[in-house]
């Protein structure tokens, strides 16, 4: 979704964006429409979500035959405290087919952009960081059709939350006593190595276009430590919340909503989804359930790309009488993500 701020365009009918090459400052892209053609300069280095986010649309040819379909004037808006006036365009609306998960909100705080006149904004719901989605269990998130086991296969997991075990269900063992499928008697069982990965899980859900992952580790309430991987450039182009452990609490909530079955009952039910997938058998659903993330200002994209891989470990406050040392604090060391 485009905002213009650009009050002496009123009224335009289709859109088509192209990129028509870049400089050594700002990348600028052209967009041709049936009053006239617009060249919008890219500020990546100010605005790097937005901005990346915006070229994404771009290069993936995601505009074909988007609209400017609102027009705000000042006549137009009697109730609105604050009047603006800009017309707005895009692909109307969070569920069109050529949409991306939406972004985080940057703010002109933190970019230094104002909204006057000509200047290209993203559209927004309301200030701060928050994400909302319906939670979509899949399994192990295995995505491994090649190997017989595509978890995320016939699922669609745009813009919503994927539930996952950490783990690989090679390492699933059937309870004593418990009537389920006979795990020796198959011939061999994959091992999963790579795509038991953390981060491959992750990876896998960022690309298939979900808004976050959720883990739990199925196998023990402290979970499993989650490992954070050294990159030189991030690999995300967009916000994705990483849920690194839920306790049983939340898994109960989520999946044991049925109030006349047992405690047992449950835990032979996903015992069994667990021993399924070991036998490379899909038991990816949708929840139901939907779910909102908040209660953070901002997210930061890292490596030497963006010029803040190098870190510093804080060890102390430094306290004392002068005044000079009061914000002051010792390190020791510094490492390179």
């Amino acid at each position: 979704m485009i905002k213009i701020y650009c009050c002496y365009l009123l009224i335009i009918l289709s859109v088509i964006i192209i990129s028509i090459g870049c400089n050594r400052q700002n990348p600028k892209v052209l967009v041709k429409t049936s009053l006239g053609d617009i060249v919008i300069e890219i500020y990546e280095k100010k605005a790097p979500v937005s901005a990346t986010n915006f070229l994404r649309y771009v290069k993936e040819n995601r505009f074909q035959g988007a609209t400017f379909y609102r027009t705000v004037r000042m006549d137009n808006q009697p109730n609105n405290d604050v009047k603006i006036e800009v017309i707005q365009g895009g692909l109307k609306g969070d569920t069109h087919p050529q949409s991306l998960p939406p972004i985080g909100h940057e703010t002109t705080n933190k970019t230094g952009i104002l909204h006057k006149n000509g200047v290209i904004s993203m559209a927004r719901n309301e200030p701060g960081k928050k994400f909302k989605g319906e939670i979509v269990f899949v399994g192990y998130s295995i995505s491994a059709p090649d190997k017989g086991l595509g978890e995320y296969k016939n699922m669609d997991v745009r813009n919503k939350f994927v539930f996952v075990f950490k783990g690989s269900p090679a390492d699933v063992e059937a309870p004593r006593g418990f009537f389920s499928p006979k795990i020796a008697e198959v011939d061999s069982v994959e091992k999963w190595e790579v795509e038991s990965q953390d981060s491959t899980k992750i990876m896998v859900a960022y690309e298939k276009g979900a808004a976050g992952i959720i883990f739990y580790n199925p196998e023990s309430e402290q979970g499993f430590p989650f490992r954070r991987e050294s990159l030189e450039n991030s690999p995300f182009t967009r916000d994705f919340v990483i849920v690194s452990d839920v306790n049983e609490r939340v898994f109960h909530w989520i999946f044991w909503k049925d109030p006349q079955e047992s405690s047992g009952g449950f835990e032979q039910r996903m015992r069994q989804i667990q021993l399924d997938i070991k036998l490379k058998k899909v038991r990816s659903f949708a929840t139901g359930i939907k779910a909102e993330i908040k209660g953070f200002d901002n997210t930061t994209l890292y490596g030497k790309k963006f010029g803040n891989h190098i870190c510093k470990n804080v060890i102390a406050k430094i306290t004392g009488t002068n005044p000079e040392l009061k914000n002051e604090y010792t390190q020791r060391g510094e490492a390179a993500i």
